[in-house]
């Protein structure tokens, strides 16, 4: 609560603030000037006595150190425009009024974050589009500039400010959320010990679960490698392989007054292309190179985005489909990951829907993923042999094989088949076991949800077998087999 000590204070504070601020003209470096007047009243005994009246009303449990509110309170008076306003002789929130925002701050328990992580380069064609739990925008300088309060960050917070002209290039990921806000008890937590979470994404969490849903939709091949003229088999390409979008920064910005705004964060320019405009084109202009987004791709990723949205809190929810996570964590990282690591999380992911440890895990993966990718019954000997080529090279790769390694190339056509061969069975996987968890609400099994290992028996069973189970299943008598 805000006790009379903290009113007297906060008062005291506001009128030597009004007092010493107020005077004086306007002059051209006056951004300079007001940051060193505030520089010196937070060093006044009227700032210190608001602090500790705040720190004796609000103390934290077993926290020694002295002053701890003093750098809320900075941030507090510094983001509310009051110092500004009170220095350009604009009309500022009355003494009354500031209270009640800095106690409606004291009291908040929890905040908003807005997380923009701009994506390079992709044109998508609309400046704003919403994907249900996340939205993709095209920002201008100017709302740049005012999201993130950069006139103000260029006073008081210099370290701050966002280069919001390059910004201004991109699209960005778009993600809104409420959380705890931190508090002086809550414990620090000092486990720096590696985890699978800290390996798989550097991302912050509302940002991952985004990007684990677009790195889903399949991106269309920046270009289609041809044989070469005389027939024979290229066995080396240069290039990407396939499409994909970066994500360079990851920008937040968060509505407690309390919190410093961050430091500032490179955000490169988008590479440029040349391009001749005017009547006879005779003019060049460099422009930034996008892939664009047909108005139909952009009406597929909505789509597909819509049902992963549904699809990936409900299906992961259950213990026994962590394997799902796990996939979709391993399917991320090789998005963003370069060269042969790419080939490495991509195998990761078939290993983790469709691996077991048994013998002849090549050709049981390859009769897999055959059975899930390929639609009809004449491409599977194509698709194993084209896996087990894959996985053989993945092997070499791992185990060191001076051949590949001495190469010192990238087989790509391997990164774009390993890339089509995870997304597919990931999204086979969540496609059947959304069929399965429906089935189960209908008809439940005694003994639970199927697990990967029952998934993957069926899997392994051709029609024939499958039908002479169903019927010894059906047909058991009560006392054979014993189980």
């Amino acid at each position: 609560m805000i006790t009379a000590e903290i009113q007297t204070a906060f008062s005291n504070y506001v009128d030597l603030t009004v007092a010493e601020l107020s005077a004086g003209e306007v002059r051209p470096d006056s951004a300079s000037i007001l940051l060193e007047r505030v520089g010196i009243l937070e060093g006044t005994d009227v700032f210190r006595q608001l602090v500790d009246a705040t720190q004796r009303a609000f103390p934290a449990d077993g926290i020694w150190i002295m002053n701890m509110w003093r750098s809320e309170l900075e941030n507090f008076f510094r983001r509310t425009g009051f110092y500004e306003d009170i220095y350009a002789g604009r009309q500022s929130l009355s003494t009354e009024a500031l209270l009640q925002k800095y106690k409606a701050c004291l009291e908040q328990n929890d905040r908003q974050v807005r997380y923009l992580a701009p994506i390079d380069a992709i044109d998508f064609g609309i400046t704003h589009f919403d994907l249900g739990d996340f939205s993709i925008r095209k920002f201008s300088v100017e709302q740049i500039d005012d999201l993130f309060e950069n006139s103000r960050r260029k006073i008081f917070y210099p370290a701050s400010i966002i280069q919001s002209k390059n910004l201004a290039d991109y699209w960005c990921l778009d993600v809104t959320i409420r959380t705890d806000r931190p508090s002086h008890d809550s414990p620090i937590d000092w486990d720096f010990s590696p985890s699978f979470q800290k390996e798989i994404s550097s991302f912050p969490k509302p940002i991952e679960n985004a990007l684990k849903k677009l790195v889903l939709f399949d991106w269309q091949f920046i270009q289609t490698i041809e044989a070469p003229s005389n027939h024979t088999k290229t066995h080396w390409e240069p290039g990407k392989g396939w499409c994909r979008f970066y994500v360079p920064a990851v920008l937040s910005m968060t509505d407690d007054l309390f919190s410093h705004p961050g430091g500032s964060l490179v955000i490169p320019p988008i590479d440029e292309e040349l391009r001749h405009v005017g009547e006879d084109g005779e003019e060049e202009i460099w422009v930034p190179s996008y892939l664009s987004m047909s108005d139909e791709e952009r009406d597929q990723l909505t789509t597909l985005i819509a049902r992963l949205n549904e699809l990936i809190p409900r299906l992961t929810a259950h213990k026994k489909w962590l394997f799902l996570d796990v996939a979709s964590g391993f399917i991320m990282k090789a998005f963003f990951s370069e060269g042969l690591e790419q080939l490495l999380w991509h195998i990761a992911v078939v290993e983790s829907l469709l691996g077991e440890n048994k013998e002849g895990l090549t050709g049981l993966l390859a009769r897999r993923v055959a059975c899930i990718t390929g639609e009809a019954r004449r491409d599977r000997p194509a698709i194993m042999e084209a896996f087990e080529e894959l996985y053989s090279f993945r092997s070499n790769l791992v185990h060191g094989n001076r051949e590949i390694l001495d190469q010192n190339k990238i087989y790509v056509s391997h990164l774009r088949q390993a890339r089509q061969i995870a997304r597919k069975t990931l999204m086979w996987f969540l496609d059947w076991l959304d069929i399965v968890e429906r089935q189960f609400a209908e008809k439940p099994c005694v003994a639970g949800l199927p697990e990967r290992t029952d998934l993957l028996s069926v899997l392994d069973m051709n029609g024939g077998r499958r039908s002479r189970v169903n019927w010894l299943i059906d047909n058991l008598s009560g006392k054979f087999p014993k189980f």
